[in-house]
Formats: structure tokens, sequence, C-alpha cells
């Protein structure tokens, strides 16, 4: 696994895409806003759960977690390019499959194998999953908003 990255890409129909596209500058910056919000949030949570575990910390892959944005920022990729990152969140081995939660995907290939390997100690997903709601909610604030000025003109 030369880089590891969780990628998370959002997908609408083509009717909703074309929208975003027509939105106002001010909805664009509140999107940009909240997207830079929430890969930073994801970026020092994923980071303070790998600090939590000292017995595996030599701070290489923690200061390796960098957020990505593409999209003219209204899109990040929060990930590392360490080549071990993946057997830490997911774990090896027997010991990995067991110790995996069962809300966080494997990537596509990824197997545990039948050895005894380490323990999985997840760090990337649980920060994106505590993340979530309130990135969902910043972007449904900011719809709203919008919404009433739209119905007040």
């Amino acid at each position: 696994m030369k880089n590891s990255v969780i990628k998370i890409e959002l997908f609408g129909d083509k009717k909703l895409i074309a929208k975003f596209k027509r939105l106002k500058l001010s909805v664009k910056a509140g999107i940009k806003d909240a997207v830079n919000d929430s890969a930073l949030n994801i970026m020092t949570d994923a980071k303070k759960r790998l600090r939590d575990w000292p017995a595996i910390d030599t701070g290489r892959l923690r200061s390796s977690i960098r957020p990505e944005f593409f999209n003219m920022g209204m899109a990040a990729e929060i990930g590392t390019n360490v080549a071990y990152a993946a057997f830490v969140e997911f774990g090896t081995g027997r010991k990995g499959s067991s110790t995996l939660p069962g809300n966080i995907p494997l990537p596509q290939g990824y197997k545990h194998g039948g050895i005894s390997g380490m323990r999985a100690r997840p760090y990337l997903f649980p920060a994106y999953f505590a993340e979530e709601k309130d990135f969902q909610k910043a972007i449904s604030k900011l719809v709203q908003r919008e919404s009433r000025k739209a119905k007040s003109r």
C-alpha cells in the first residue's frame, strides 16, 4: 500500500449537481467554509486519536495526516501517504478482523489474513463519523438561510 488514503465522495443526481453549479458566491463561500472546517476537524481528531495510543505512535503517521482540497475548495480528502496507515486503521490478521468496529468499511481488496496479526486502531474513520453530523448541520443551516433570503426577495 504505497499511498493510504480514505476517500469519501458525495454523489447527487444531475439536477442537484446543476443547481450547485449555479449557486451564488455567498452560498459557495459558505460551503467552502463548512468543508474547510470539517476537514480540519477530522484531521485534528484523527491526530488526537493516534496520540491516545502512545504504544504505536512515533509521530510519523500523525504528522502526515493532512487535508487536500479540490473542486475549488468545495470538497476535501483527508489522508496520509504513510504506507502502514491502513494497517493501523484496519488491523491485520485475525486480531484485526475481530477488533474492527462494524461501521468501518474495509477498502476494496483489503484482507486480514489468517495469521495472528495486530488489532485495529481506527483513527480516521471515527474522526469522520464524529464530524459527519456537524457538517450536515452546517450545510442545512446554510441552505435554510439562503432559502429564507430567496423567499424575501
